[in-house]
């Protein structure tokens, strides 16, 4: 790559060199754009040459005498003039490119419906053929009486002939044929041969009646049981419906094919001209190119033109449709904005000379007004008064300075109030994370632990445990939202729990009511909490519990088998209204006795409600998965933590929490 010279030269000889080079830059950088596609390579370039061209053009005294209106005209000039050049060509190449491609997936979608088509209309034709060979007699080579019967009635047949194989003469010989009266099939005769060969290679063969354009020939390959040599049945046909769909073309070309070559059929009057030689070349390249059922290129046939070509497979008879059109023709509307697009830059280039002069001159004016405002800025000074001298861009930005130096006040003073609040809600946040258990619970073959992420620095989620006498007393809570409201709720739910931890004998619903009042008096009704209680007597093995509308814990009881989703009880038999909803409530109680290898799940409605990058939920079928993964795999209540965590991390992929996601696990351990 040349290096860009560090010292201008300042010899009149050489700058006039250098000035008379410049007209001739836009057309090399232009050039340089569209023949790399690296457009960091491109970027380099030009910034290197103009502002080599920049600078030799200040060093010229006649052009530093140029005020900046007229510089700054002639920048614009230049750069209009080559953004124009480069878009319009960019733009014209990718309409193209997208033309290209929607004309050949129609191509495609043409011929794959066609083939479709086709292929219902044999299916059809094959299955009445079969039908109507049935009870065929091969030793008297004598179609079933009621063949005969009914073959009038067969609205799309004319005519039915069966071959069989001659061993002397190894040839196919006409054995039986049915005829529709007043039906007249002569030209099957010249068509005989590559049907009856066709349908033995490919188990189906088609051919057009070269007389009759509303008469075609099937020929099926007909095996029957102990004949060593398969039949050959060819059916006169009717004008199917496919056909008028390749008969009259309007934009596409389409034609039957098959795969040996053979042009089976055409349309009457193509809406472009391929001779037949054309058109075998194009078969020949379609099938050397064959990716799938339905394919498409571009194919350059003898004379040099391009054709856009589609095929699809039938399925049948090794059978393709071919849809074709010519290249130019799909292109004439890119061609026609060619044309429009070239008027419509010189237009713009027009219109930007003629604004450039009007400009200017407030522009220049506008633009030193706001350098000595830009400089007092830059110094500190922010009392600055910049008075706009229009509505345009110059003259919003002027409104801008003004504003901004607003800004930056009010942001100085919104900067520092912040630090202090981040600073207090860390606090707030330390203090919050000592209202959670520090440690798992092991004591009497009973396990506890848990796990709590925040959504924000302030959690509406809270779970603990403590022991009072011989009993376990543990509890979740989740408060309404998250943040400061919601952190202050959990801590008076923390301040009611220690009271609990003095009086183990309290009932279960006279410490219900406690908590109760405790949010009430704190949240004035404005913020409730959903609440689980549970009290477990070591003496016992009963649990105790009671909810306010809290989601029902998962209780997993251990069997000798694997259980499942069936076998898993909600702890639901006793409910109330949310903690602070209502001043006066009497909270009931229900118990359950806990087994050796029980084992109790409490979580958070933020748990179910946790939402992916794409917005799916990650719901209770996930969790509950997870649960029974862990639980039938024997883990441990660490290892079964862990595994839910990983499934949430998995499920969540970085997404951002909308809600405080806490969950604990109550174990009774098999050795009790």
């Amino acid at each position: 790559m040349r290096k860009t010279p560090n010292k201008t030269p300042k010899d009149p000889e050489t700058q006039s060199k250098i000035l008379s080079v410049c007209p001739r830059l836009l057309p090399k950088m232009t050039l340089l754009f569209i023949s790399n596609s690296d457009f960091s390579f491109f970027l380099f370039n030009f910034c290197k040459h103009f502002l080599y061209f920049s600078e030799t053009l200040y060093m010229n005294a006649f052009l530093k005498r140029l005020s900046l209106k007229f510089k700054l005209m002639i920048l614009l000039i230049f750069l209009t003039s080559l953004m124009l050049s480069v878009y319009g060509f960019l733009a014209l190449h990718d309409f193209e490119k997208d033309k290209i491609s929607y004309v050949t997936e129609t191509n495609a979608s043409q011929a794959s419906s066609l083939a479709l088509q086709i292929k219902t209309e044999l299916k059809h034709l094959i299955e009445r053929i079969q039908f109507l060979m049935r009870g065929y007699s091969i030793q008297k080579g004598k179609l079933h009486p009621y063949t005969r019967r009914i073959f009038p009635n067969e609205t799309q047949f004319k005519a039915l002939f069966v071959f069989h194989k001659d061993p002397q003469k190894n040839e196919y010989i006409l054995k039986e044929k049915i005829l529709k009266k007043n039906s007249q099939i002569s030209s099957l005769k010249p068509l005989q041969k590559d049907l009856i060969r066709e349908a033995l290679e490919s188990d189906l063969s088609i051919g057009l009646d070269p007389q009759n354009a509303n008469l075609w020939f099937v020929g099926l390959k007909f095996k029957i049981k102990g004949l060593k040599n398969p039949l050959v049945v060819i059916a006169a046909l009717k004008s199917p419906q496919f056909l008028s769909h390749i008969y009259h073309s309007k934009v596409q070309d389409s034609y039957l094919f098959h795969q040996s070559g053979r042009l089976i059929i055409a349309p009457l009057q193509p809406a472009s001209f391929l001779s037949r030689k054309n058109l075998e070349n194009i078969s020949k390249k379609l099938q050397s190119s064959q990716t799938g059922p339905t394919w498409g290129r571009e194919i350059t046939i003898s004379s040099g033109d391009t054709w856009l070509a589609a095929a699809s497979q039938v399925g049948y008879g090794d059978l393709f449709v071919y849809s074709l059109i010519p290249k130019s023709k799909a292109l004439q509307g890119v061609y026609i904005l060619m044309i429009k697009s070239l008027l419509f830059i010189f237009m713009l280039i027009c219109i930007t000379i003629f604004i450039s002069v009007l400009s200017s001159t407030q522009l220049t004016s506008s633009l030193k007004q706001l350098l000595q405002a830009t400089q007092k800025i830059s110094k500190g000074d922010f009392d600055i008064e910049v008075t706009p001298k229009g509505e345009d861009e110059v003259g919003k930005l002027a409104q801008g300075f003004k504003i901004m130096t607003n800004e930056i006040k009010r942001l100085l003073a919104e900067t520092a109030e912040k630090a202090r609040m981040e600073s207090e809600l860390k606090t707030a946040q330390l203090v919050q994370s000592n209202l959670f258990p520090q440690s798992p619970f092991r004591k009497n073959h009973i396990e506890i632990q848990g796990y709590y992420q925040p959504a924000s620095e302030c959690s509406g989620d809270w779970w603990y445990y403590s022991l009072a006498g011989s009993k376990l007393i543990f509890c979740i809570g989740d408060a309404t939202g998250h943040g400061v409201p919601a952190a202050l709720v959990t801590s008076a739910a923390h301040s009611a729990i220690t009271l609990v931890e003095s009086l183990p004998e309290m009932p279960l619903s006279q410490i219900m009511d406690l908590f109760n009042k405790a949010i009430r008096n704190t949240s004035k009704g404005q913020v409730m909490m959903t609440f689980f209680l549970g009290t477990y007597d070591f003496n016992t093995n009963i649990l105790r519990y009671s909810n306010a509308s809290h989601d029902p814990p998962f209780l997993l009881r251990r069997k000798k088998e694997q259980i499942t989703k069936k076998d898993i009880h909600l702890l639901m038999d006793v409910n109330g209204p949310r903690l602070g909803e209502k001043e006066h409530v009497q909270y009931k109680e229900a118990q359950v006795t806990l087994m050796p290898g029980d084992r109790l799940v409490l979580y958070t409605d933020g748990l179910l409600e946790m939402h992916n990058k794409k917005g799916k939920m990650f719901g209770e079928r996930k969790f509950l998965k997870s649960l029974l993964e862990g639980f039938n795999e024997n883990l441990s209540v660490e290892e079964t933590i862990q595994k839910i965590n990983k499934d949430l991390s998995k499920f969540r992929e970085g997404a951002e929490l909308n809600d405080d996601i806490t969950f604990f696990i109550v174990e009774k351990g098999l050795a009790a």
